[in-house]
């Protein structure tokens, strides 16, 4: 690691980071070194994996960082440092793991601020007794962290109805790559005169700052939760169904569209199914399922659709399902154009399935669409493991990336092979605002201690 690792051996030898975090180093505060396996970053393990209990510890942590020129990849639990295209590996992972619990709660204002640490899971059985909650429902989903899930930015399928992190993030708490603490924010909606930073904040992936805490909008939970599977051989056969729902004047919280369907029991002799999410009070929720139940019949497509009502528990039990349906893809997608074109989206992803494979079946693809966004995930198993089959994914990719971006689309990869992203960016080029973004990341890492995701620098 040249110059960076020396000053690390030093700093440990002169005991600057036990008089950092406290004291003595406690197995809590600096993991013991065989712990840092889990912690690797392209194929290599950290220096150290460090898991402050304060903003002060993690400041004084990046601060040192900073005038040794260490790497520094934040972190909340682990779960998505293979995540986001090439992986830079680091000097030190940051992780909020310990930062954990609720920092300030105003029930009657709906507004919670939580420590970036504490799990989605957690933060849903505080909220409980109030009869309130959180409305994002995240891949990875109850396990992750907060702090993570608003570096990665990525939403569910309760962005329909409620928005995604960018819209319930009201402020933020974040330590900065020299160690300055920064406080953006507050506890209203309205409240940012110019520049947003907690919006930039949200998706920037760990290369802006690492998020100590965040302040939420809450909503009342809702008395009944039904979802109306409507059911077919393929997803193109759900199309119209979709157009027709999605049109509808009725309080949605979720339209997905899935192919194959991932839950047993399925809906019916279909593969695929649309699934159609509505919340609220058993008046809002029977006039909603009649609006459905009269429309959908009438949706014209090539097949009847079949329907089938799950309530309550089986309703949230497939949304808890649909939470981990990206786990265990070798590659993971996202394709976007307007929701009116989702059909090219869905004949373009299935041609991939027509690209070599790793073994004698073909690749195996799974398709699932935030169908009135117009976003298409695309999970696929099977890749190739030799360079020149991956070479002609890179290629196809690239291929498929140009042809939306002539129509307003875009492309990104979430997670995929190391040797893939050699040769295909899991990111869309900078556009205009890539100067932009520069000067703020320049201000907030002087150093350029956090990894550099988009420009794999």
């Amino acid at each position: 690691m040249g110059d960076g690792s020396l000053a690390w051996e030093d700093a440990v030898e002169r005991g600057d980071l036990r008089r950092i975090l406290g004291g003595e180093l406690s197995p809590e505060a600096l993991r013991p070194p065989g712990e840092s396996v889990r912690w690797g970053v392209a194929g290599r393990l950290p220096e150290a994996v460090v898991m402050p209990e304060s903003v002060d510890e993690a400041s004084r942590v990046l601060a040192l960082a900073h005038r040794h020129g260490w790497r520094v990849h934040p972190a909340g639990r682990g779960t998505w440092l293979r995540g986001g295209g090439p992986r830079i590996p680091a000097d030190v992972i940051l992780s909020t793991a310990r930062l954990q619990g609720i920092q300030d709660y105003e029930p009657a204002d709906f507004v919670a601020s939580v420590w970036g640490g504490t799990s989605l899971g957690d933060l849903s059985e505080t909220l409980a007794p109030q009869n309130q909650w959180l409305p994002l429902d995240p891949p990875g989903g109850r396990r992750g962290s907060v702090g993570a899930m608003v570096a990665l930015g990525v939403g569910g399928g309760l962005r329909h109805g409620f928005g995604g992190p960018k819209d319930l993030v009201l402020g933020l708490t974040v330590v900065a790559g020299d160690g300055r603490v920064l406080r953006w924010g507050g506890k209203v909606m309205k409240n940012v005169a110019g520049f947003d930073m907690t919006r930039l904040m949200v998706g920037s992936w760990g290369e802006l700052g690492w998020v100590a805490a965040v302040t939420f909008r809450l909503f009342p939970s809702p008395a009944q939760d039904t979802t109306l599977l409507v059911s077919a051989p393929r997803a193109e056969d759900l199309l119209a169904a979709v157009r027709l729902a999605a049109a509808l004047p009725v309080p949605l919280a979720a339209v997905e569209l899935l192919d194959p369907f991932p839950w047993e029991p399925g809906p019916g002799e279909g593969g695929a199914a649309l699934v159609l999410r509505f919340l609220g009070s058993p008046g809002q929720v029977r006039a909603t399922e009649s609006r459905l139940r009269n429309a959908l019949p009438t949706a014209r497509g090539p097949h009847v659709p079949q329907l089938r009502l799950l309530e309550g528990r089986e309703s949230r039990e497939l949304h808890g399902v649909l939470e981990d349906w990206e786990e265990g893809g070798e590659l993971i997608l996202r394709a976007a154009l307007l929701p009116t074109r989702l059909g090219e989206l869905l004949t373009e992803a299935r041609r991939l399935a027509r690209l070599p494979g790793g073994a004698e079946p073909p690749p195996r693809l799974a398709l699932a669409a935030h169908a009135a966004q117009g976003v298409l995930r695309i999970r696929v198993n099977g890749l190739p493991e030799d360079p020149q089959g991956l070479g002609v994914w890179a290629q196809a990719l690239g291929e498929w990336r140009s042809r939306l971006a002539q129509r307003g689309g875009s492309l990104t990869a979430m997670l995929g092979p190391e040797r893939l992203f050699d040769s295909f960016s899991p990111w869309e080029p900078p556009g205009p605002e890539a100067r932009l973004v520069e000067g703020v990341r320049r201000l907030l890492d002087p150093g350029a201690i956090f990894p550099r995701r988009r420009t794999g620098a």
